[in-house]
């Protein structure tokens, strides 16, 4: 078995990509087309190439046609409603040359078809994704490969997981208890306000002199299972980017303020199946059944993973000291809670 360091390689793309780039995210690129794809809908995509490779030679001159053509078949959509197929089919097609963004040059000009992983910004401010290179008749082949280097970053960031989570527990406690300070401080502060406005002061007056609050970060759920993170109570256009059966976990943490235990998951199974299937338009299939079985399995590190990836699409989006509050933490052994205030979590009904 070959080293998972040496699946992929590492490359740099120029800062002025034209769309923001996050974790997990597939693209494929070859002469003709550039396609992006979320990594959990891979599993379509591996079906639908497998046959695909048996049509007879000459049938597309690339993996990008043969992909284009597997979508006009009916019964690629049959699991997603239009609405749903609007929304991908609007994601998979980007009209812009990926290959123009690649440095070097000399990459760039002698590129082979080839399957783009997100990475990470360097410290330079270039984006970093990792290539796999691919022929027409190694696709599927490559395809298994990404999906092994991603498993194998996920297994590796699980055992951080545990570690930090520990960390993160007694932070939460830290800023619990400093919460507190600022609740006394507040009622002081409402005490002066008091005063300056018999003084004649109006609340806005008083808030340009005094005030340095920052930004008050919360979540807002769309009706249709986005994530977008909140400003001062308002939704921004960030949006949190995470795969359905990742959202449900998290959701279900949502719901339970008080933490879950990792061994009590499985008193879980039914509520979180729930959220699942409100997520995938009620639909139940074989292989949801199967993921919800694992993630609340206590002796399958599922639920670490999906914490992880959690965690990573948080600090992705917000940087690690605004993301903490939004972490699945909590004690080795003990309850893993979210820490963030529920005043500061909208779902719209």
């Amino acid at each position: 078995m070959r080293n998972i360091n040496e699946l992929g390689v590492s490359v740099r793309v120029k800062k002025d990509l034209p769309y923001t780039p996050y974790p997990d995210e597939i693209i494929f690129v070859d002469g003709a087309h550039t396609i992006k794809v979320e990594r959990w809908r891979i599993d379509y995509y591996k079906d639908f190439i497998s046959g695909l490779l048996n049509v007879p030679e000459g049938y597309a001159e690339s993996y990008g046609t043969l992909i284009i053509e597997m979508l006009k078949r009916p019964e690629f959509w049959e699991f997603f409603s239009d609405e749903e197929r609007h929304d991908i089919e609007s994601e998979l097609v980007d009209k812009f040359n990926f290959r123009q963004y690649l440095l070097p040059q000399v990459l760039a000009d002698n590129l082979r078809p080839s399957i783009f992983i997100y990475d990470d910004e360097d410290t330079s401010g270039y984006h970093r994704f990792i290539q796999f290179e691919v022929d027409r008749h190694g696709l599927l082949s490559t395809l298994n490969d990404v999906l092994l280097y991603m498993d194998s970053r996920d297994k590796t960031a699980a055992l951080s997981y545990e570690r930090e989570s520990a960390i993160e527990a007694e932070r939460n406690d830290v800023i619990a208890e400093l919460r507190q300070k600022v609740m006394q401080l507040e009622a002081y502060i409402r005490e002066y306000e008091s005063k300056l406005m018999k003084m004649g002061m109006n609340r806005n007056d008083i808030k340009v002199a005094v005030c340095t609050d920052s930004d008050e970060m919360g979540l807002y759920i769309s009706k249709r299972g986005k994530f977008f993170i909140t400003k001062n109570g308002n939704p921004t256009e960030q949006e949190i980017r995470l795969s359905p059966l990742d959202k449900a976990v998290y959701m279900l943490f949502l719901r339970h303020p008080e933490g879950i235990n990792f061994s009590f998951l499985p008193d879980y199974r039914e509520e979180l199946m729930e959220i699942y299937r409100s997520l995938m338009n009620y639909r139940t299939t074989a292989s949801m059944q199967k993921s919800i079985d694992d993630v609340t399995d206590p002796t399958n590190n599922s639920i670490n993973e999906k914490c992880a990836r959690i965690r990573r699409a948080f600090i992705s989006a917000l940087g690690q000291y605004k993301a903490s509050a939004f972490f699945i933490a909590g004690p080795r052994g003990g309850a893993k809670k979210i820490a963030l205030e529920r005043r500061l979590v909208c779902q719209e009904q």
